[in-house]
């Protein structure tokens, strides 16, 4: 086979890119195809054309040529230096000059094969190359001319001799002006080249990292072009897609992926899933879903979802991780269930004392002092009950195990109360409290207490909160498909962190305490807990010496709601 591929090789060494590889083949084949073109020439005028050749001059021509033929042949020139190889252009140039004066007057056409040496010298020593080119057609050439082509010495004789000379110099000099572009922009395009494999090479070595870095994340990566197609995914995210699609699934589909919402049993609808909302072109934060088949060790996972802009800031791919939080949330799990065992066995004795205590104020009203201290400590313990009570109805309403008693309630009439009851509040303060009505509003089932409870600690978190003299308004809104009020303050604001956290049970901002502000951090949590059992959303909107509105919204039930 190799043989065959060697032998297959030296067929074709006349090929153009097999002689421009080899330097030896750079100065044998162009060599040998002058001397035959010069050759056939020859032959060409002896044998068609009546000459009164001069022998000496003749056969002195064609013994140089193939003297200098056989040893272009013979010679090692792949590592002769330029220098010596520009010898035989200029033998061959006085070849041309030899054999031209044998053959006068006819032989005067062989000077155009002058050409072809003039631009190898200027190939091989460049503006030497030209100088010598022009040199030695002079020499060889035209001075010779005008002893043997008439007239003879004369103006004009040498004014006719001095072009040849002359066009040899000009067309070697564009030969070069021409080759020195070629030779530049092949430098160009080698530099380039080089620059290129550079590039690759630090781009392949950055891609196996990055292929090395995301295998070996513990969290899934997702990544999903402008279409929502994936296009990248790593082991993790093969794990976790297992879950939802295991080999036993016979619904591959998006459909059919076993995908929950956080109780880990209400199927999560596609349109809502992290994977539909990012190929949608949403961005999001820490959505929980539950993957896995109910009767499987499920995984409760976080998703979140940022897309990757190119050099113009265009939207280019997005980027999904799942994290798997399921150790995070059976702690978080643990810590509400202690916390509402402790709640509900602080309550008993909690009533106990205050009960007691009561009985002890009615008969220490002949001892003011007594009574004072007994005041306190009912004060005090109604106050712990309250927390205790809110802290055990957070829990239970975040896991659902509180039973609401819905009734068809108007959001108007409640906004209205409520701002009522915390007028002598605000009044305290200075502020001014009002409540806008926005049209009349539908209807809707909610649990009346427990929304009037969202509202009361709205509107006196907005109190606490403000500056002395200060606005808070209390807005109801209808929108197609919902209802729902917003309780809005012009005070300080909170930053961004906090603005995302202060639903979260027991989170207080830093300028709440550092103010020494009262509060434990449940009311917002308990909103929350009570929003989301009447299916509804609570968001805020916040900044900086900007005020803060809490946006609170109920869905309105088909039945309920317009055509």
């Amino acid at each position: 086979m190799t043989a065959s591929r060697s032998t297959g090789a030296g067929r074709r060494w006349w090929r153009t890119e097999t002689i421009a590889q080899n330097a030896r083949l750079r100065v044998v084949v162009p060599e040998c195809l002058f001397t035959l073109l010069l050759m056939m020439a020859v032959i060409a005028y002896v044998a068609t054309l009546e000459l009164d050749i001069r022998h000496g001059f003749l056969w002195s021509g064609v013994v140089l040529c193939l003297a200098i033929t056989a040893l272009a042949v013979a010679l090692p020139w792949d590592r002769a230096a330029p220098g010596w190889i520009a010898l035989l252009p200029v033998a061959d140039m006085v070849s041309i000059a030899l054999l031209r004066i044998g053959l006068l007057p006819d032989g005067v056409s062989l000077s155009l094969l002058l050409f072809a040496p003039a631009i190898w010298l200027v190939l091989l020593l460049q503006r030497r190359g030209v100088v010598l080119a022009a040199v030695v057609s002079l020499l060889a050439v035209s001075l010779p001319s005008l002893f043997y082509i008439p007239p003879y010495l004369t103006l004009g004789g040498v004014v006719r001799n001095s072009l040849l000379p002359l066009a040899v110099l000009l067309i070697s000099w564009l030969a070069l002006l021409l080759y020195q572009r070629l030779e530049q922009n092949l430098n160009r395009l080698v530099t380039a080249q080089r620059q290129k494999e550079r590039l690759h090479r630090i781009a392949r070595t950055q891609a196996r990292l990055l292929t090395g870095v995301g295998e070996n994340l513990n969290v899934g990566v997702l990544v999903l072009d402008v279409e929502g197609n994936d296009v990248l995914y790593n082991r993790a995210q093969r794990s976790f897609h297992s879950l939802v699609s295991p080999p036993s699934n016979p619904d591959r589909t998006e459909a059919g992926h076993y995908v929950y919402r956080a109780d880990g049993r209400t199927s999560m609808p596609v349109e809502e899933r992290p994977a539909h909302r990012a190929a949608r072109g949403e961005v999001f934060e820490n959505v929980t879903v539950v993957a896995g088949p109910p009767d499987s060790r499920q995984r409760t996972l976080s998703v979140s979802a940022r897309h990757v802009l190119n050099g113009q800031g265009e939207h280019e791919a997005t980027v999904l991780i799942f994290q798997d939080v399921t150790e995070l949330q059976e702690a978080v799990r643990e810590r509400d269930r202690f916390v509402a065992t402790v709640s509900h066995e602080l309550r008993t004795p909690l009533t106990s004392i205050i009960g007691y205590t009561d009985l002890a104020l009615d008969e220490a009203e002949e001892d003011p002092l007594l009574a004072e201290y007994l005041d306190v400590v009912l004060r005090n313990s109604r106050h712990l009950r309250t927390l205790v009570e809110e802290l055990l109805l957070e829990q239970q309403t975040r896991v659902g195990r509180t039973e609401r008693h819905l009734e068809p309630t108007d959001l108007s009439e409640l906004v209205e109360r409520a701002v009522e009851s915390q007028q002598p509040q605000a009044a305290e303060k200075g502020q001014t409290l009002s409540a806008v009505i926005e049209g009349p509003a539908p209807a809707i089932p909610l649990e009346r207490s427990r929304i009037m409870q969202v509202l009361i600690n709205l509107i006196a978190n907005a109190v606490k909160y403000t500056q002395e003299g200060g606005r808070i308004t209390v807005s109801t809104s209808v929108t197609p498909g919902s209802v729902g009020f917003t309780v809005t303050d012009d005070g300080p604001g909170m930053e961004a962190e906090d603005g995302e956290r202060i639903f979260s049970p027991f989170y207080r901002t830093r300028a709440a305490t550092a103010g020494g502000l009262p509060g434990a951090g449940i009311g917002l949590a308990l909103s929350r807990s009570i929003v989301e059992a009447h299916e509804g959303r609570i968001s805020v909107r916040t900044a900086p010496g900007e005020g803060t509105s809490i946006c609170v919204s109920f869905p309105i039930p088909a039945a309920e709601g317009t055509p």
